[in-house]
């Protein structure tokens, strides 16, 4: 059907070179080649078309329809695909038109794409101009471009400063998250706890939960019983993740009676990584309450269930030889 809808729209350029709809068919057939993954002709074609709007300094209601689904294929595009001589020739072709929001748009699709690239010193460059030439268009999606650019090129103080500012402006879970993400990054876990934390309480949602147990696991594993015991009944349903992650705590804590209950509400998860290390974990558990003969049971269970998992066999092995 694509295919079909290519060679028409093509015969109508070919026919109708200048009808009113040209605009418009040009933009349908970037859309065609983006969906058939032909990013080069995609963004072939929607260069094409924004070079029919260099003179223009105002549009209509359907024009601006038409550039804003240009500014995200090509966004989409240059993700997929990243190209620098298409960079170049954009960024050539920002001061040859008269429109201010394209100029804007342009820059802003610029930054967006060297963000995709991690070259971290561009996107702050590209950034610097379009707050000093668009002043009025900056945004909080531009300074989080930033902070993450500045992380990039060592930077954190900086970039945490910015995102003072983001989260005086856009108080959101989300802006925490980042902002806990930048201070992991650069090693402030009990700061980065604190921004999960607060984030979780003004959204309960598993997935936040989820977030703030694994790493206060993993970067501060003694704060994890304290986030579990405020946290886990507040959420409708328990991530598994997390729920693993709670029995790998208790495991090491040494709770082996939690753990072997823990072990049995994940044998059958859908996830191998959870089920099989549950199964081994739970045997463990079994093993360090005295309880050998189910211990032997469990560790042979998780060599013939999980063969593939060679590093598993031989602790489950090392463990048989120990249970006898």
């Amino acid at each position: 059907a694509y295919q079909q809808a290519l060679m028409l729209f093509y015969e109508f350029l070919e026919e109708h070179p200048e009808s009113d709809y040209t605009n418009n068919v040009l933009a349908n057939i970037g859309s065609i080649h983006y969906n058939l993954s032909e990013y080069s002709a995609a963004i072939q074609t929607w260069v094409l078309l924004l070079k029919r709007y260099q003179a223009y300094q105002a549009f209509g209601s359907d024009d601006q329809i038409i550039l804003a689904s240009v500014f995200s294929g090509l966004h989409w595009c240059l993700k997929n695909a990243p190209d620098q001589k298409v960079l170049d020739e954009l960024n050539d072709m920002i001061d040859s038109f008269a429109s201010e929001y394209i100029r804007f748009e342009l820059q802003y699709l610029l930054l967006k794409a060297y963000f995709g690239t991690e070259q971290w010193s561009e996107i702050l460059a590209m950034a610097d101009e379009l707050r000093a030439e668009f002043p009025d268009k900056e945004n909080n999606e531009i300074r989080r471009y930033v902070a993450s650019s500045l992380v990039g090129v060592d930077r954190a103080a900086e970039a945490d400063s910015v995102y003072r500012q983001i989260f005086a402006l856009e108080p959101t879970p989300e802006i925490l998250n980042e902002w806990a993400e930048l201070e992991i990054k650069t090693g402030n876990y009990t700061s980065a706890l604190n921004k999960l934390n607060q984030a979780m309480a003004m959204e309960q949602t598993a997935q936040q939960f989820q977030s703030l147990i694994t790493a206060s696991y993993k970067y501060q594993p003694d704060s994890l019983g304290i986030y579990w015991y405020l946290w886990h009944t507040a959420v409708d349903s328990l991530p598994d993740r997390a729920l693993y992650t709670w029995l790998q705590w208790n495991v090491d804590q040494g709770n082996w009676q939690a753990a072997d209950s823990l072990g049995k509400t994940l044998l059958l998860n859908p996830d191998y990584q959870i089920r099989s290390q549950a199964q081994l974990l739970m045997a463990i558990a079994i093993f360090r309450q005295g309880n050998y003969n189910k211990a032997l049971t469990e560790f042979y269970r998780a060599v013939y269930l999980y063969p593939e998992s060679e590093e598993l066999v031989l602790t489950a092995k090392t463990y048989i030889v120990k249970t006898y």
